[in-house]
């Protein structure tokens, strides 16, 4: 109870430090091309990616090279089909800002949906109790609305370590957060039907270099993203997942892109207690 009741007084000071951060966080390279992966291959699947973080494409300048494009990689590779990946990210994704954009996007244009949320619950220390509630709400509506052979992919918030750096006691309150939110995270997907959990570490690399005063700076690499994606695919795979072959759900003429109803309604992030 101690160590919760000082977490929670550290959170005042964990927000500001990210509102603090937060412009030199987005000087970090990241993809300059279109929101989109692919790879080739007959009877293609539609993955939609939403989230923070991991999804962001931090340390490279494109998607191919990022974890959208490795897992659309090493997903044609497992499945023997194509693969095409629908980006959406934002530096402020929350759990119930994941919601908010869900339920704008037509799932059933889709056969999967990863997400790489928890990250600013993490950076924030935010509510346990909070985070539970908002990500069984985030499932729930899923479940409801999902079409038959959805699979939804949970990944896991990665290791503060790979993070720009964070003062000291806040870094290592943030790593033991992020712990705690994965606990939590793997309990609720694992009541939902369809959704597959997927942790993911450090690379070799990382564990390698946390003692260099360069690593606190060090950005993730088309190597990390590797790295990751075998370990989200290999998920899928150990839970012997079978994504049923679909009738191509997008008219002649079109992108394919991701539609989001603009016009639905916004409602700011408040953290339950």
């Amino acid at each position: 109870m101690g160590v919760n009741l000082f977490t929670a007084s550290m959170r005042p000071f964990a927000s500001f430090w990210v509102r603090y951060r937060a412009p030199s966080w987005r000087r970090i390279p990241q993809p300059l091309d279109s929101p989109h992966a692919t790879a080739p291959g007959p009877d293609p699947l539609r993955v939609l990616l939403i989230g923070y973080g991991v999804a962001m494409g931090y340390g490279v300048l494109t998607h191919d090279l990022s974890l959208a494009g490795h897992i659309a990689r090493q997903l044609s590779s497992e499945t023997g089909r194509g693969v095409q990946i629908d980006i959406l990210t934002d530096p402020d994704m929350t759990a119930q800002g994941a919601l908010r954009l869900v339920e704008r996007v037509r799932l059933s244009d889709f056969d999967a949906l990863v997400l790489a949320i928890g990250l600013n619950e993490a950076h924030r220390l935010s509510s346990l109790r909070a985070w539970r509630k908002k990500l069984t709400a985030l499932l729930d509506y899923v479940d409801r609305k999902k079409p038959k052979g959805f699979v939804t992919i949970l990944i896991s918030v990665p290791p503060m370590q790979a993070i720009t750096a964070f003062p000291e006691v806040l870094s290592q309150l943030a790593n033991r957060h992020a712990l705690a939110l994965n606990e939590a995270s793997h309990a609720v997907a694992a009541l939902h039907c369809g959704v597959v959990y997927a942790p993911i570490s450090r690379t070799i690399e990382e564990r390698s270099d946390r003692s260099t005063p360069r690593h606190r700076n060090s950005y993730w690499t088309r190597h990390t993203y590797s790295h990751w994606a075998n370990m989200i695919v290999s998920a899928v795979h150990q839970r012997s997942v079978t994504f049923p072959s679909r009738v191509p759900r997008v008219a002649p003429g079109t992108t394919g892109s991701v539609e989001v109803d603009a016009s639905a309604p916004a409602s700011p992030d408040a953290d339950v207690t």
